[in-house]
């Protein structure tokens, strides 16, 4: 995919692109609203410049321009764009369609609110469907399906009764979506706005209103919601690499792209740092630490408040979540100081309307890659399997199946978890959800279970009592853990290691095995009685290898002995700063935040960032207050009286 080197609001459209406004209203405007289009076309995301794309979010490179055609602005143009899945758990009724995606577009913008209010540029279509729109790329303009005869726009079909009476797919139930003319109603054709939507006698091909389509690229196809934002340049994992490095000259340079253009993440302008950089690697190592702390507590916080205002977790956090803004450029100011951080990418979690049972089941919408920052073993298992009927059930107005759930799949269900699987009788398919029970009577790969309580017609009851002690094979099932917002918390304690813990002498996964191996040496040894704190320093001074890996000196890129680096940080501040993230590990041990991945109460899913919050405004504090004093001259007298002391004991020693 095709990346552009954004180096500053100010920087001139690049060559080989355009700048093309984003509705017909914004071509007379003074200041407009434009998405960029490349000349070339990229496989990925076509003749745009796809930034990124989630569940029902598309992300693109957009701009502001005056009526001069100048670059005023970089900005994000974020697109609702409803999609289907694979998945017959999730395609399932009441888990994804049009009024569930408008219900998460809306609670994303609400979490904007935890974004910079400047950094927001409302579109007016927040709320409200925008029009269709495409872009002619012979014209260079865009262009909305109008009615040649009335002048009237094709809108978005939201009507039920429209839908219905047509023979078509409803809006709020399904992700298909039609565009109408509003003014004839009923009597309205209908044109589809989403692929593979039905199509019938009532409805019209889009190239019977547009012309031809090879002309026309699809900016916003299905009359999602829109917004903007400005564009944050630079990637979070550059912005620990500079404070590391000490300047952003010491990271290796952006390769160039096969078109020329760099493969950059933006440019970060360095006017030195604000007290400490004169005083060289002592000074730089402590302002570093505060720094990086900086941009964690930027970073969960922007989470906190995103969680508490949607009530669902994430799922998907990674360093690539966070993009880093670097403040406004002034003679002799540090820019570092001035850099925020903000989410940007809102997750894309899906909470499962399981009935019947008080908890709540959230699941990922698309199935990832295998990530270091998520933990192994909790993602949702699909997969086929046998199921032996034992008994049923009469619960309350519900029926519960007890039986044998046998696959060949690895699975490793907790407590809370549940297993969907759907039973097809006849002609007829049951979706039940059950919790598995190991029991080690049972052969490898076999679990006892028993169905949450579930509503079943009479006939279906009478199929099922049948089908009791007959195996029932070759069914769908998938595991669903119960995962909510300690998988994020764990995340972004991963997040944490590698701002602190990782340089050019070591790597993410060596500093997190290390952590972890902390982790659990400290459950071992579990004392209420003691902090935490002083746990992990009684077990890094007591393993050599600890202090190596997860020592201060990872602050920096040059190599330098722990022990000289723990002259310039304060160990106690370094021993809070490895406890806060032994507690950020979910179910590690007594001193976790919480005790496993689905630890979070219903309706209060954010809380368990207060913890951690709590830990980074004290050491932010702490260490703040130790860059405005003369830090190195304090160690320097330390050193002195270090030095006196030590020649009295030896003194002492040899009868002196």
């Amino acid at each position: 995919m095709r990346q552009l080197d954004i180096q500053s609001p100010m920087d001139c459209i690049p060559e080989g692109s355009i700048a093309v406004p984003v509705t017909e209203s914004q071509l007379g405007a003074v200041l407009k609203l434009c998405v960029l289009v490349n000349s070339q076309s990229d496989p990925v995301s076509g003749q745009f410049v796809l930034l990124r794309e989630t569940l029902d979010i598309r992300v693109l490179l957009g701009c502001i321009t005056d009526a001069g055609g100048h670059l005023r602005q970089w900005v994000e143009l974020w697109i609702q764009n409803p999609a289907g899945l694979s998945s017959p758990l999730l395609a399932a009724p009441g888990v994804l369609g049009n009024a569930v995606s408008d219900s998460r577009w809306k609670k994303t913008m609400a979490g904007g609110s935890c974004l910079d209010p400047g950094s927001l540029i409302c579109t007016g279509f927040e709320n409200i469907p925008a029009l269709t729109t495409y872009i002619s790329k012979s014209k260079l303009q865009p262009v909305h399906p109008t009615d040649q005869k009335s002048g009237e726009r094709w809108i978005l079909c939201t009507d039920e009764a429209v839908l219905s009476t047509r023979g078509l797919p409803g809006y709020a139930a399904s992700l298909h979506r039609y565009l109408f003319l509003k003014s004839r109603g009923i009597e309205s054709r209908l044109i589809p706005a989403t692929p593979d939507a039905p199509t019938n006698e009532f409805t019209l091909p889009l190239n019977e209103v547009l012309g031809d389509s090879s002309d026309f690229l699809p900016f916003n196809p299905a009359a999602g919601m829109m917004t903007a934002r400005k564009l944050a340049p630079l990637a979070l994992e550059a912005f620990f690499d500079a404070l590391t490095a000490g300047s952003p000259e010491s990271i290796s340079p952006p390769e160039k792209s096969g078109n020329g253009q760099p493969e950059s993440t933006g440019a970060l302008t360095w006017d030195g740092w604000m007290f400490l950089g004169a005083q060289g690697t002592s000074g730089r190592l402590l302002e570093s630490f505060h720094l990086k702390l900086r941009a964690l507590s930027d970073a969960i916080r922007s989470v906190e408040c995103t969680t508490r205002l949607t009530q669902r977790p994430l799922l998907n956090l990674s360093a690539e979540s966070f993009r880093v803004t670097p403040g406004v450029k002034g003679r002799g100011l540090p820019s570092m100081w001035t850099a925020k951080t903000d989410l940007v990418n809102p997750g894309d979690a899906l909470q499962l309307p399981v009935k019947n049972v008080d908890l709540q089941y959230f699941v990922p919408a698309q199935p990832s890659a295998i990530s270091i920052y998520q933990p192994l073993g909790r993602q949702a298992v699909e997969g086929r399997a046998s199921v032996r009927i034992r008994q049923l059930l009469q619960e309350g107005n519900g029926t519960i199946l007890e039986g044998t759930f046998a696959t060949q799949e690895r699975l490793e269900p907790a407590g809370n978890d549940l297993v969907w699987f759907r039973l097809s009788l006849g002609s007829d398919a049951i979706d039940l959800y059950s919790r598995l029970q190991s029991e080690t009577a049972l052969a490898k790969g076999e679990w006892r279970f028993r169905t949450l309580p579930h509503r079943l017609e009479p006939q279906l009851l009478e199929r099922l009592n049948a089908a009791a002690g007959v195996p029932i094979g070759n069914i769908s099932f998938e595991h669903l853990p119960q995962l909510t917002t300690p998988c994020d918390l764990y995340a972004l304690g991963v997040l944490s290691v590698r701002a602190l813990l990782v340089n050019r002498q070591t790597t993410l996964p060596r500093a997190l095995d290390e952590l972890l191996s902390l982790a659990r040496q400290i459950a071992l040894e579990y004392d209420a009685a003691i902090a935490l704190s002083l746990r992990v320093r009684g077990v890094c001074e007591r393993e050599a290898r600890l202090i190596e890996a997860l020592g201060p000196h990872r602050l920096a890129q040059e190599e330098m002995q722990p022990a000289r680096a723990m002259d310039l940080i304060p160990p106690a501040l370094w021993w809070e700063a490895l406890a806060m993230i032994v507690r950020m590990m979910p179910g590690v041990g007594p001193d976790s935040i919480c005790r496993d991945y689905g630890a979070a109460p219903a309706g209060g899913l954010h809380r368990i960032f207060a913890p951690t919050v709590a830990d980074l405004d004290m050491l932010l504090l702490r260490t703040r207050s130790l860059i405005m004093i003369d830090w190195r001259s304090n160690c320097e007298i330390q050193g002195i009286i270090k030095s006196r002391l030590d020649k009295l004991v030896a003194e002492s020693a040899s009868g002196g």
